[in-house]
């Protein structure tokens, strides 16, 4: 077990109801809480996360409406704790859950954790299909470059567009999301700001640092 799992495994304490998000951590971290056979329950975001849950005994609520504890992981974070949460394409439903979270705490290797935000991370979209020709060319008005994703996004049906920044850094971030989130069409967004309240930092040498 790494000192990161440790360290957040025993921020959950009896009673909590807490939230497995999809992050690569996530399975060795319900493992290490599952061992210490606390009294509480659990959720995510993800279904496959709630099986597993139940497989290793947890009590698991399907549609939590408050929850203490949420745990997840990132694909780029900043020092003003703003994530980016691209890649996975699962962010519509996994800032639905942060919302409903007391503490959102994000598990990340250091080489994650920059000034700003990591331009080789994109700004995702998740787009519903008719919209997505009229939604790229406002992301392009922004000066953003788009690549649009050949999956649709999960049952919902919905294409996800990454939108990269030409310039040096995201410093124009939060006004372009703002924009694009506005257009219709748009379902959600990838940049989650004022959601996370702590980041556990795994260091190369297995040490942890918190932001």
């Amino acid at each position: 077990m790494t000192r990161q799992i440790e360290m957040a495994a025993q921020m959950v304490k009896p009673g909590m109801s807490v939230s497995f998000g999809g992050g690569q951590h996530v399975r060795a971290l319900i493992d290490a809480v599952a061992v210490r056979n606390l009294d509480i329950s659990v959720t995510s975001p993800l279904a496959l996360v709630r099986d597993y849950c139940r497989q290793v005994g947890f009590s698991v609520i399907d549609a939590p409406q408050q929850i203490d504890l949420g745990f997840d992981g990132c694909d780029a974070v900043d020092g003003y704790l703003n994530l980016l949460k691209s890649m996975g394409g699962i962010f519509v439903d996994e800032k639905a859950y942060a919302t409903l979270c007391t503490e959102y705490v994000i598990l990340t290797p250091e080489a994650r954790v920059q000034p700003t935000l990591d331009t080789t991370i994109p700004l995702t979209l998740e787009v519903v299909p008719i919209m997505a020709a009229q939604v790229v060319q406002a992301a392009k008005n922004l000066d953003l470059d788009v690549r649009v994703r050949p999956v649709v996004q999960g049952e919902r049906g919905n294409r996800l567009l990454d939108c990269f920044c030409k310039a040096d850094e995201w410093a124009r971030i939060r006004e372009q999301n703002a924009a694009l989130t506005q257009v219709n069409g748009v379902v959600g967004s990838s940049l989650f700001t004022n959601l996370a309240t702590q980041v556990l930092i795994e260091t190369p040498d297995d040490g942890v640092r918190m932001l």
